[in-house]
């Protein structure tokens, strides 16, 4: 590995080992109960696209607290969890331990550099991490190289064409924002710092995900709209008013690309 990516490796692994992050994330994303409910719908419905047999092996990629690492496993499948953060991991392991299930095996790694074989797993599910990780054509050949023939792959991202992201667009024109905007093929990359660490948030562009993934021999199947506007964007006191928009789009089947978020499904070859 050459130095520069050394470098980035390290830059994330500071970033994400940095336990504010997680506790925002958590305090955003987590312990809401109306959340709770449109996960465990929206991983349901792209699991339906899947068809799954119970006891496949899944990969949850970047899984953080575990969350969805436990709710994979509450569903009748094994998993594996990997994220950079050896701290956050050791998080998730305290929350499964909480769960009645067999607890899931969790691996401290960059997804850049996934310590597993290849074809290990019948299938990963990676939500919202891609988009934190500068080298993300690396991090998806990872993910794809760890799947074996005829399994699959759940990504979700944020989507570059939505009304909301132009509306984020919009507002950084009439305001001084804190980040700074790079523009790219893959989407738009909104870089700042948390705690003295670069920071990287991408929208991106949908259709570039989707040919990625059938250079490494992926056919997608669905793109499904998960979120018309992100939680996080909005105060506290409106997030289950949104949340409850969201649910809405979920069970209308809005097109994706009015999605502020969607999940890509897709096979191996």
């Amino acid at each position: 590995m050459n130095s520069q990516h050394s470098q980035s490796d390290q830059s994330l692994a500071d970033t994400y080992s940095d336990p504010g992050i997680h506790d925002l994330w958590e305090a955003i994303y987590r312990d809401n109960v109306r959340q709770d409910r449109l996960n465990d719908r929206l991983l349901d419905r792209v699991l339906q696209v899947l068809a799954p047999a119970k006891g496949s092996l899944f990969l949850d990629a970047g899984c953080g607290v575990g969350d969805h690492t436990v709710r994979l496993v509450r569903l009748g499948y094994r998993c594996v969890g990997v994220d950079i953060s050896p701290g956050i991991l050791e998080r998730a392991k305290a929350r499964a331990a909480q769960q009645n299930i067999d607890p899931p095996r969790y691996v401290a790694a960059p997804i850049e550099q996934l310590p597993f074989l290849d074809g290990e797993f019948d299938y990963v599910h990676c939500k919202g991490v891609l988009m934190h990780i500068p080298n993300w054509q690396r991090a998806l050949e990872e993910l794809c190289r760890v799947v074996r023939p005829g399994g699959g792959m759940i990504l979700m991202e944020e989507n570059h064409r939505s009304l909301a992201h132009r509306v984020v667009m919009l507002a950084r024109r009439i305001r001084r924002s804190r980040s700074e905007l790079r523009r790219t093929e893959s989407g738009d990359e909104f870089w700042s710092t948390f705690g003295g660490n670069s920071f990287v948030v991408r929208t991106s562009n949908v259709a570039s995900l989707v040919d990625a993934l059938k250079v490494h021999c992926f056919e997608t199947r669905a793109v499904i709209a998960t979120a018309f506007v992100d939680i996080g964007r909005v105060p506290v006191a409106l997030r289950n008013l949104v949340i409850s928009i969201n649910s809405l789009c979920v069970t209308l089947k809005v097109p994706w690309s009015w999605s502020s978020a969607v999940a890509i499904v897709a096979t191996k070859r």
